[in-house]
Formats: structure tokens, C-alpha cells, sequence
């Protein structure tokens, strides 16, 4: 059985699953801010935390083998990650490299 690691502070980073559950309560969070025509602001605290959340979830390093493909369906499914891979690549950002980089797996950390 893996252990997690922990950061520089000595605390345990959060895992994947942790930081989906975080992305879709931000996400929750965010469209509950719609105006009564459907209308939403890409504005304000509540968006800016989703899209915090959905950075740290493109960039989080995969460590075990069932977050590479949970990870890529998470992107395939949520056409929110999808999109914003998508045009921070066009806008020439590094955010689609730093995603591709975390599916790469820390096989030394799957031993």
C-alpha cells in the first residue's frame, strides 16, 4: 500500500479525487451566481475560485496509475477543462504542456 507523500509544509497534498470533488463544488458554486435568464459573469470571488480549482486539477502530477485515465476523462467530460486547454494553447500558454507533463506518471511513486 502507497503512502502519500507530504509537501514542504509536512501535510499531505490532496489527491485527485479531492481536487475534482473541489472543482465541481466551485463549479456548483459559480453557476448557482446565474442571473434568472441563465445569464453568468466569468467574474467575480466564485469564478475565480473555479477556475483556481480547475488549474490545480489540469496541473495535478499523476502519482498511481487509475489517475491517468480518471484525469483524461475528467477533461473529456467537463467541456469547461476541455475548452480552457484548448485556448490557453491557442493563446500560446503553457497550460496544455504542464497537463500533458502531469499524465506522465511518477512511476518511481507506483512502485
Amino acid at each position: 500500500m502507497l503512502s502519500r507523500r507530504t509537501n514542504n509544509e509536512g501535510a499531505c497534498p490532496p489527491t485527485l479525487e479531492e481536487l475534482i470533488a473541489d472543482y465541481m463544488q466551485k463549479r456548483a458554486a459559480w453557476l448557482d451566481t446565474a442571473a434568472q435568464n441563465g445569464d453568468l459573469v466569468a467574474d467575480g470571488e466564485h469564478f475565480s475560485a473555479y477556475e483556481k480549482a480547475g488549474r490545480a486539477v489540469l496541473r495535478y502530477p499523476c502519482n498511481l496509475m487509475g489517475d491517468i485515465p480518471r484525469k483524461i476523462s475528467l477533461v473529456l467530460e467537463e467541456t469547461d477543462l476541455y475548452t480552457r486547454l484548448k485556448e490557453d494553447e491557442d493563446r500560446e500558454s503553457e497550460l496544455l504542456r504542464v497537463f500533458l507533463s502531469s499524465i506522465i506518471a511518477q512511476f518511481s511513486a507506483i512502485d
